[in-house]
């Protein structure tokens, strides 16, 4: 069973693609994260790229000073005793949270939160789009490229696989 409050930070993989193919991996790289949880809201927020010298130690810990950066936002759909917690990621910024957050970054998609062994690990599997619309644009201009971020590349598709590792800013209930 996972707990409803924690704060830990995660080694992640990083895979990015294409927006409308999320079978394909363009890109991998590593990366570490600070997962937070709140009752119901999850914040997953960006802290920074892996050393050379923890990327290349899978044991590693944290370093003291991480920072969320971006963050992703969810909130919990259902909970599996086997596989962990269901949490939707928002592409809207939600309702008030008691979670602060970095960067609001709004994904399409979903997280799989579980804690096996006493380590929480985390899988996500999502896209983000985003296009700024021209600021000088008359009401009902449609978007650009008709709104295709495969056209306009504007768009991605992203899947995480962190793990927890020992942090000095860790928080867990």
């Amino acid at each position: 069973m996972i707990s409803r409050n924690f704060r830990v930070a995660m080694r992640n993989q990083l895979s990015l693609g294409p927006f409308h193919t999320p079978s394909v991996v363009a890109n991998r790289t590593l990366e570490w994260l600070i997962v937070e949880r709140s009752d119901r809201f999850l914040a997953i927020s960006d802290a920074g790229t892996l050393s050379t010298q923890d990327a290349a130690n899978p044991n590693a810990s944290a370093p003291d000073a991480l920072a969320r950066n971006n963050t992703l936002l969810g909130t919990f759909i259902e909970q599996h005793v086997l596989t962990g917690d269901d949490i939707f990621l928002l592409s809207q910024f939600p309702i008030l949270t008691a979670l602060p957050i970095g960067k609001f970054f709004p994904g399409e998609g979903y997280a799989r939160i579980s804690a096996a062994t006493g380590q929480i690990s985390l899988t996500t599997r999502g896209r983000h789009f985003h296009i700024d619309p021209p600021h000088d644009a008359p009401f009902g201009t449609p978007p650009l490229n008709g709104g295709d971020p495969g056209q306009s590349g504007g768009g991605i598709n992203w899947q995480f696989n962190a793990v927890q590792r020992p942090w000095i800013g860790e928080q867990t209930s």
